[in-house]
């Protein structure tokens, strides 16, 4: 597996998981911090190994075929292929693989965790996710978690936001039924931020069912990781 810290994405893998038994190598690089070597074999396998591929596997082109119903398997007799995607593209009954968090973050997830009870994952993406502002407004999750409440007057809320006044808002709005995983920065380009998204991921992955944000990936690999219901805060299908 090669996995690239980078802008996006500002934490190596093994800050954040345990290497798997069924990954033989992890190549890990830090597009800010490359040394000349590591550089030299990174420009290489961009250039020379991967990225003539490029033009064909897109993320839009990979979308396209999702919604095309493309079978991906099929892809399997070619000698390499490398699919680049923001999205999930394989069907909905291969189960997901689970990582396991490093001690240090697995103890941040128990620690949330242990007091869950009849309690309902919540996550609303803002930022710079256009689709999930504008499709997922705040007003449709509190109908929604209040229709959770009418049906369950115990329920609790895990929320998880990029979002900080979100998480006033809410906590204000719902009082001691929404519960929080505090974080001291959000930024993707740093390693602490990219580890609380990780407890995160998995805390909501923790609860009952989701209620999450439309065009987010990371609310659909919550639900996929527990297979745990899923309800997308959509209004144009309100």
């Amino acid at each position: 597996m090669v996995w690239l810290a980078n802008d996006g994405m500002g934490a190596r893998f093994s800050e954040l998981f345990e290497r798997p038994a069924i990954f033989s190598r992890i190549y890990e690089f830090d597009k800010n911090k490359l040394n000349l070597l590591k550089n030299i074999k990174y420009i290489f396998a961009r250039n020379f190994r991967i990225q003539r591929l490029r033009p064909d596997l897109t993320p839009p082109r990979v979308m396209d075929l999702s919604e095309a119903g493309f079978d991906f398997e099929s892809l399997k007799i070619k000698r390499r292929i490398h699919i680049k995607s923001w999205s999930l593209f394989y069907g909905e009954d291969k189960s997901f693989y689970q990582f396991e968090p490093v001690k240090e973050l697995q103890e941040k997830i128990d620690a949330v965790t242990c007091g869950f009870d009849k309690t309902v994952g919540v996550h609303i993406r803002r930022s710079d996710l256009l689709e999930s502002v504008e499709g997922s407004p705040t007003e449709l999750f509190i109908l929604e978690m209040r229709r959770e409440i009418e049906r369950e007057p115990e329920t609790k809320f895990f929320l998880s936001t990029d979002d900080p006044e979100e998480e006033r808002y809410l906590s204000d709005l719902f009082g001691d039924r929404i519960i929080i995983f505090n974080k001291d920065t959000r930024s993707r380009q740093e390693v602490g931020a990219i580890k609380d998204a990780v407890v995160d991921l998995y805390c909501l992955a923790s609860t009952c069912k989701i209620i999450g944000s439309k065009g987010s990936s990371f609310t659909e690999v919550a639900a996929r990781m527990a297979q745990i219901p899923l309800t997308i805060i959509n209004s144009k299908q309100r």
